[in-house]
């Protein structure tokens, strides 16, 4: 699915789903009409904020903001 602003999605075989902008413009997602992942044009990513002033910048409402481990085979 496309529109005329060159943004498009794509799904194949169920597995990948890739959101396209064609032109120079951000990507935003949202829940409940609240911004939850956004992508600027040069590719600096926010979570939780629209203006991120890093490459990645994850913004939480409490102490508990960002979680990284190690991916097991019980993992999705």
């Amino acid at each position: 699915m496309s529109s005329p602003d060159g943004a498009s999605i794509i799904s194949e075989l169920s597995k990948l789903i890739l959101v396209a902008n064609a032109g120079n413009s951000s990507f935003v997602l949202q829940t409940d009409e609240t911004p939850a992942l956004y992508v600027d044009a040069p590719a600096k990513v926010g979570i939780n904020t629209i203006q991120p002033g890093t490459q990645l910048e994850v913004v939480g409402a409490d102490g508990e903001c960002l979680r990284m481990r190690y991916k097991d085979s019980d993992d999705f």
